[in-house]
């Protein structure tokens, strides 16, 4: 299949040293998967792929898939291997392909399938797509290979894995936020990026953190001055944090407030998320940072929780301190004081989730506390 993306006009060396290690890994016969943040540029890169001559590609984003089912992703392919017997299609689409590539390999030495955003065909991958892929593979040993891309580590693809085949695509090449020359070339491939002024083009550099899609953002942006307040932005960022394990945004929150951490998870680090320098980590950009400590919301103690429960029950209404007492202590109320009802309020007022609400605790006269809409 002959593309014309646009992201040839990137150069003959853009992001060449995992396309190098793409190159190296077809080269060998060994179908692997690019891991990386979301929305960081991998699709860009699988893209600017089929620019290059030392394989024939072919490209197929599951993400564009309508129901994502095995005779959808085979019939697409079938047309991606310019396939045109439709009797054929009709009959089996599997065959179809498998057909047509025993057709390729007259004349091509290697056929690779692109297979940008793999991890949103999880349920048919569950049911046996690795397979397919892999029985596809076999009619070509080391001269039919299947890349993917993925946003979520190997630890959590393991249960789509063939347990007959555990090493058939989980050869990891890891995606890095680009560097500060492919940034370049990217700006002068995006709309706008032309007519940006140097300075601005240093400062989305350093706030992209070589992200694709923030750079992409940060150069449309009305908020240039305070970019976190532009909504697409902390779309973006949300759609980051949230593709973490519990325990792996534990440490992106520590990592934001400015608290040590001893180990961070090596996969945070492979991918570019943190960044590790002389024992200190920091994220990848300063935005995360900023999102992480003024949007992410996290689960509130026991008493603080019960405390911002009963406030809303009775929002804009005077909360007695006795009402407090009686409903967060209950019956080990004894010997409370207002310093333990004062020291409840600082802790709920300065909770991150408290501070992200919208909502403003005021004190009434020494007599409770009233909580109202910002």
């Amino acid at each position: 299949m002959k593309y014309n993306f646009s992201e040839k006009n990137l150069g003959s060396d853009f992001c060449h040293d995992t396309v190098e290690a793409i190159r190296l890994a077809i080269q060998k016969g060994t179908s692997s998967t690019l891991l990386g943040m979301p929305m960081s540029g991998m699709i860009t890169l699988f893209r600017y792929l089929t620019t290059k001559d030392f394989a024939y590609f072919i490209y197929l984003d599951a993400q564009t898939l309508k129901h994502k089912t095995r005779n959808e992703f085979f019939t697409r392919l079938y047309h991606e291997l310019n396939g045109t017997n439709s009797e054929e299609l009709l009959i089996s689409p599997f065959e179809g392909c498998r057909k047509r590539i025993k057709e390729l390999l007259l004349s091509q030495n290697k056929i690779v399938v692109l297979i940008p955003r793999l991890d949103s065909l999880t349920e048919e991958l569950k049911n046996g797509l690795f397979g397919d892929f892999k029985t596809l593979a076999d009619f070509g040993i080391k001269r039919i290979l299947f890349f993917g891309t993925s946003r979520l580590p190997f630890n959590r693809l393991n249960c789509l894995v063939p347990q007959d085949n555990p090493s058939f695509m989980t050869n990891p090449i890891y995606f890095l936020p680009l560097n500060k020359n492919d940034c370049k070339r990217l700006v002068n491939f995006l709309p706008g990026g032309k007519n940006t002024s140097k300075q601005a083009l240093e400062q989305i550099f350093q706030l992209s953190g070589g992200h694709i899609s923030l750079l992409w953002q940060l150069l449309k942006t009305d908020h240039f001055d305070n970019p976190i307040q532009d909504e697409i932005l902390q779309i973006h960022l949300k759609t980051i944090y949230d593709a973490y394990l519990p325990l792996q945004k534990s440490q992106l929150r520590s990592i934001a407030s400015g608290k040590p951490i001893k180990e961070v998870d090596p996969f945070l680090l492979k991918i570019g998320l943190v960044k590790e320098s002389d024992g200190k980590h920091e994220l990848f950009t300063p935005l995360l940072r900023d999102y992480i400590n003024k949007y992410v919301q996290t689960k509130l103690p026991k008493k603080e929780r019960v405390l911002f429960a009963l406030l809303k029950k009775k929002l804009n209404k005077l909360v007695t301190k006795d009402e407090i007492i009686e409903t967060v202590w209950g019956e080990m109320s004894d010997g409370i004081s207002d310093w333990s009802i004062n020291s409840l309020i600082y802790r709920l007022r300065k909770s991150q989730t408290f501070r992200s609400s919208g909502f403003v605790i005021e004190n009434d006269k020494s007599e409770g506390y009233r909580l109202i809409k910002e």
